[in-house]
């Protein structure tokens, strides 16, 4: 299979022009399709932010009880944190066309959110600090012996002993994003069109749009949930902005058709 190479000089002014048009394109469509799912994941970063941002606060107020110097909660505050700041770029990214670079934040996000259901679950901080050690000692060329029986080198196990085993497909598609796709080699090889820009330029792709964006949502959702709750007491009712939330929620079980798969 040979490429099919245009058959003049194309400058670089029509490339970027190209590029950005079709971004523009993709995000009316975006906002067109999923307007509500926008909104909602948007608003509900929003409030996550704010409670994260707060918490300590909440304490001092003695609105919640929660242990500032917890090592678990620490690790699954910072693990919160961390999806959070990534937000941004997967919205962006999500919203321009760009399936593959926001799907392999996304791997991140769900990543940092069943590990902090197994952290939450147990409270092996120790566990999760060791393999992290072990990561860093190998990106320095430092040799040291591999932890044994850590869950969080093996997602397949980690998503077993917390009973989310059905979501290890959704992990492995998300894995695949990380990789060249077959529409951009496609694309190159001049199989689909007759002209390299079409290689730079994202398309809209309503199924993958719906995936990420479903997925953005639950992630946050079960961090908190099913995550950071579980670390926390409330002496009272809950902050506004979280018993908005809760309303929020229960739209977002109409809007979006499933949180993972």
């Amino acid at each position: 299979m040979k490429p099919t190479w245009p058959s003049k000089h194309i400058k670089l002014e029509e490339i970027l022009l190209s590029r950005e048009l079709s971004e523009e394109h993709n995000k009316l469509l975006t906002t067109k399709n999923f307007t509500r799912h926008l909104e909602l994941v948007k608003k509900q970063q929003e409030t996550f932010l704010w409670f994260l941002s707060n918490i300590q606060h909440l304490a001092l107020k003695t609105e919640l009880v929660f242990d500032p110097d917890d090592n678990t909660s620490l690790i699954v505050i910072s693990l919160i944190m961390d999806s959070l700041n990534k937000f941004n770029p997967v919205y962006k990214l999500t919203e321009k066309g760009y399936y593959n670079e926001a799907g392999n934040l996304v791997r991140s996000i769900f990543e940092n959110t069943f590990q902090i259901l197994y952290l939450v679950k147990s409270r092996s901080w120790q566990e999760w600090v060791d393999y992290h050690k072990y990561r860093d000692a190998q990106l320095k060329g430092d040799k040291q012996k591999k932890p044994k029986d850590n869950k969080f080198f093996n997602p397949s196990e980690l998503l077993k002993e917390i009973g989310k085993q059905d979501y290890y497909d959704t992990y492995r598609l998300l894995c695949s994003y990380c990789h060249p796709s077959f529409e951009s080699v496609k694309s190159v090889f001049g199989v689909e069109r007759n002209t390299s820009i079409f290689y730079f330029t994202p398309r809209f792709d309503k199924v993958k749009c719906e995936f990420l964006l479903n997925l953005l949502f639950g992630l946050f959702d079960t961090s908190i949930q099913e995550g950071l709750k579980n670390l926390i007491t409330f002496l009272g009712s809950e902050p506004k902005l979280l018993q908005d939330y809760e309303s929020m929620r229960n739209e977002a079980e109409k809007c979006f058709d499933k949180f993972y798969t």
